[in-house]
């Protein structure tokens, strides 16, 4: 049976990309004839264009539908937990289908008060209400659809899509929840579609451990209730996040959508890198003309091979800035294409882009182990390439810029031979310096916009309280951490050093980020996640010098439990009741050892215990507060610790936090504030 299983796996992740490559060509380069010149297609062919797009990414849609289907049935769907507010997702339910409903004289309202936060998975529960509202306007000619959305007396959320269409007759509302059933009559139905939208509504609702009815009569219209628990009781459901926190405060009466101005700010800080040379590996002609036709747009000179070996063969004979490869290729496969780049000293630099149908968390993970630097699945489109391609090429820039620079100063520190030369010398230098000056400047507002968009710091995390004392040296730190939900009731707090100081340990922070920040949700322990970076690093980035501390510490709230490790970090500190307990896990600092294996150290949490961790610069600023003291056994750890026994647990952790650092906001030397970034991540359990 599990041999039959991993047959039938096999199948569906072949059929998937067989099926999806061809539709992915059909919609890319219909999208780019429409967004080319005005002067290329009139505007019938253009509206031709369109309706071809909207079909065939219709037909996608009932591609995966049938593929999803599938995965449900074989008890093979994940379910992504996290925090979710209801009726944002039917908000953007409705938006999505305002457009349609206004075409059929269909008014679409949305009903909801306070309704409380639960525990779903937010994209499957979207397309739950996608069915469900898009079957209530294709079998409606008019009247009202509406989404009610209400609490249960059990803390759970009722959801209900009520229409005034052509209803249900009485003898069909069993058969409908079956797959490949419609209510119609198929020689005179009018709708189309596969009739798997409500078997697949009933799955997800049931994987969540709710349920899902209906109320209709024929020529009366239908009422669907969707009952769903606080958070799903079922075993087996993958508990990981895929997505960024979502602000959970509860929404009183109207609907809010999260914002995201921030982020698209960032983006619009971000260079251009239009003299990049790309090379797209895959072996359909269509798909590389897609690839083309969206780099064209943004003025990359563009490379194609059609196998594995043609591809190694391009690396090994010209530059290339970043490479596109697919995984299913003839004769070797992309996941060896991907660690060959590797291993060649010429190219393991070089940033890689899976592009792939093949979309399961199994893939996604191979290609990070074997070099891959991003992943990208068909079918993507324009925009999406584009920001990942100029994210890769602004990382690998910043590296590259780094290792110039630290070349050249070592160059010219060598003597000269006489004075004239010396004076010559020093113009061209004096010149360079200028030059490097600029370039450093807008490596370093890049850098910081990739910091403000990796860093994440979770606050409305029920059961936990945290705070965050962030204190950069320079605009742009050594520093970072990261706290985030990993899964429901599971806080994951990452705090790493980048050893060194200035401009090449700011820069290193933003590749250390990005690669945690691509695993930091699939993975499930801290040891796990921590061995990956380490072998990750030392594989990728040991020329670089990017050598860095940092712990990783799961936080279970729901089961009292701390999973702490750590890669030559200092000491945390636990403090339970009057108890002041260090925590220090063994472990070098990452990119020293190949062989080490770190290991968690596990230990209870209580309620109103106290969680420290902290960054080296805290001991720094502590020594240099004391510097010149009589004793000359000095220790900064020891006051560090006499500093956590005297906390008083009452204040609240921004005071706590503060308390650590007390009068060294005022000093006016650096010496005396110590040399080196200062954070401090305090959490305590409610």
């Amino acid at each position: 049976m599990l041999i039959l299983d991993k047959m039938k796996d096999d199948f569906l992740a072949t059929t998937s990309h067989e099926l999806k490559t061809p539709l992915h060509g059909i919609i890319g380069l219909s999208q780019t004839l429409i967004d080319g010149s005005p002067d290329l297609v009139t505007p019938a062919q253009k509206e031709n264009l369109e309706l071809i797009c909207s079909e065939a990414k219709h037909l996608n849609d009932m591609v995966s539908e049938i593929l999803d289907f599938s995965k449900i049935s074989a008890g093979k769907a994940d379910l992504f937990l996290e925090y979710t507010k209801a009726e944002e997702v039917g908000s953007t339910v409705v938006s999505l289908f305002s457009s349609e409903a206004e075409k059929k004289g269909i008014t679409l309202k949305l009903e909801c008060g306070y309704v409380p936060i639960i525990i779903a998975d937010r994209k499957r529960l979207r397309q739950v209400l996608i069915n469900l509202v898009g079957n209530a306007i294709k079998f409606s000619d008019g009247g009202t659809v509406t989404i009610t959305i209400q609490p249960k007396d059990d803390r759970g959320v009722r959801i209900l899509v009520c229409d005034e269409g052509r209803g249900i007759d009485t003898k069909d509302l069993d058969r409908i929840w079956d797959p490949f059933v419609q209510a119609e009559d198929s020689d005179t139905r009018i709708a189309g579609g596969t009739g798997l939208g409500l078997a697949i509504s009933k799955n997800l609702v049931e994987l969540h451990g709710g349920s899902i009815r209906v109320e209709s009569e024929s020529g009366k219209g239908s009422r669907f209730i969707v009952d769903l628990p606080e958070s799903p009781g079922a075993r087996g459901i993958s508990r990981r996040r895929v997505e960024k926190a979502h602000d959970i405060t509860a929404v009183k009466q109207d609907v809010r959508f999260v914002s995201h101005e921030k982020e698209t700010n960032t983006l619009a800080q971000l260079q251009s890198f239009t003299t990049a040379r790309i090379l797209a590996v895959d072996d359909d002609e269509v798909n590389l003309r897609v690839m083309k036709g969206y780099c064209d747009v943004a003025g990359y000179e563009f490379i194609t091979a059609t196998n594995g070996h043609e591809a190694l063969e391009i690396l090994a004979t010209q530059d290339i800035d970043i490479v596109l490869l697919d995984l299913m290729l003839p004769g070797i496969s992309g996941y060896e294409v991907c660690k060959k780049i590797r291993e060649d000293t010429k190219t393991r630099r070089i940033p890689v882009i899976m592009v792939t149908a093949k979309d399961t968390t199994t893939d996604l993970v191979r290609g990070f182990i074997t070099g891959a630097n991003d992943y990208i699945t068909k079918p993507f489109n324009r925009e999406e390439l584009l920001v990942r391609i100029e994210n890769q090429l602004a990382i690998k820039q910043m590296l590259e810029a780094e290792r110039s620079i630290i070349r050249e100063l070592r160059t010219e520190s060598e003597g000269h031979e006489n004075l004239y030369r010396r004076s010559v010398d020093m113009k061209q230098m004096t010149s360079q310096m200028l030059a490097w000056e600029r370039l450093i400047r807008d490596d370093m507002e890049i850098a910081r916009a990739f910091q403000d968009r990796l860093m994440s710091h979770h606050r409305n995390v029920p059961g936990v309280e945290t705070y965050v004392y962030y204190r950069p040296l320079m605009n742009l730190g050594g520093d970072i951490y990261d706290i985030i939900e990993v899964r429901p009731g599971v806080l994951r707090v990452f705090l790493a050093d980048a050893t060194g100081h200035g401009i090449a340990a700011s820069l290193n922070t933003v590749k250390i980020l990005s690669e945690y920040s691509s695993i930091k949700e699939v993975m499930q322990t801290p040891e796990e996640v921590l061995n990956f970076l380490n072998h990750r690093f030392i594989e990728l980035y040991r020329d670089y010098k990017i050598i860095f501390t940092c712990i990783i510490a799961d936080i279970d709230i729901a089961h009292g439990k701390l999973s702490l490790v750590s890669a030559g970090h200092p000491q945390s500190y636990l403090l339970s009741g009057n108890e002041v307990t260090p925590l220090k896990p063994r472990g070098p600092i990452i990119c020293l050892s190949s062989i080490f294996e770190y290991r968690q150290v596990v230990m209870p949490v209580n309620n109103r215990d106290l969680l420290i961790f902290y960054t080296d610069g805290l001991l720094e600023l502590i020594d240099s507060q004391y510097r010149g003291a009589a004793d000359s056994g000095f220790d900064a750890l020891k006051v560090l610790e006499e500093r956590i026994a005297s906390i008083n647990k009452a204040n609240s952790l921004e005071e706590i936090c503060k308390s650590f650092v007390a009068g060294a906001e005022s000093l006016s030397t650096t010496r005396n504030r110590g040399s080196d970034d200062i954070t401090i991540v305090a959490l305590r359990k409610l």
